[in-house]
């Protein structure tokens, strides 16, 4: 349809026809940033939402009405004069091609999904990354768990100097013994701070 958009994409040649790779119609992936600006837009055709198949079509003109309706998913770049010549070739009264209009091939310059695929390759590092942590972390707790219950105790300095009588043993820093601390003195109780008369 000059003005408008080249439509293809269906085996059959009837403009009725085509089925998607999966044997069923697929749901439209709309994102707002991709517009049907300019000449060159491919995008999907189909007949209402979530309704596509094989059906594409490229446009020969901004079609701002199409926005939110047909999912974009490239742009013809390179090969606009190719474009231009089939816009020319005339046209029946249903808009088909009076002489046959062929793709006979197409090159990818830029692959949507190969950084698709990295970005999940990375989440996936990350996440096997975050499991192989925990695991970790937990087989360490459990040896510690385990070794805490072959000693009898799980309280933290276990292996510094015993308790007996509420004071620690001698304790030796590094094979120096460590002088005992002096005792404090009880300090006689006087009056200051006992409000109890008032």
């Amino acid at each position: 349809i000059p003005r408008f958009v080249l439509q293809g994409g269906d085996r059959t040649g009837t403009g009725r026809g085509g089925e998607s790779l999966w044997g069923s119609p697929f749901e439209d992936e709309i994102r707002g940033s991709l517009k049907h600006k300019g000449k060159g837009i491919l995008s999907m055709a189909n007949s209402g939402p979530n309704s596509n198949t094989s059906q594409f079509f490229i446009t020969y003109a901004s079609a701002p009405h199409l926005d939110g309706k047909h999912t974009v998913f490239g742009q013809v770049v390179g090969a606009v004069k190719t474009l231009e010549q089939i816009e020319k070739v005339p046209t029946d009264d249903d808009d088909r091609p009076k002489e046959d209009v062929r793709i006979d091939s197409v090159k990818v310059l830029v692959n949507p999904f190969t950084e698709a695929v990295k970005a999940k390759q990375k989440e996936r590092r990350e996440e096997e990354e975050k499991q192989t942590k925990l695991g970790m972390e937990k087989k360490r707790d459990q040896m510690y768990a385990e070794a805490a219950a072959k000693e009898g105790t799980d309280v933290v300095g276990k292996y510094v100097g015993r308790v007996s009588g509420g004071e620690v043993d001698d304790v030796q820093i590094g094979g120096i013994p460590q002088p005992k601390k002096p005792k404090l003195q009880q300090k006689s109780s006087s009056n200051f701070g006992d409000f109890s008369g008032w």
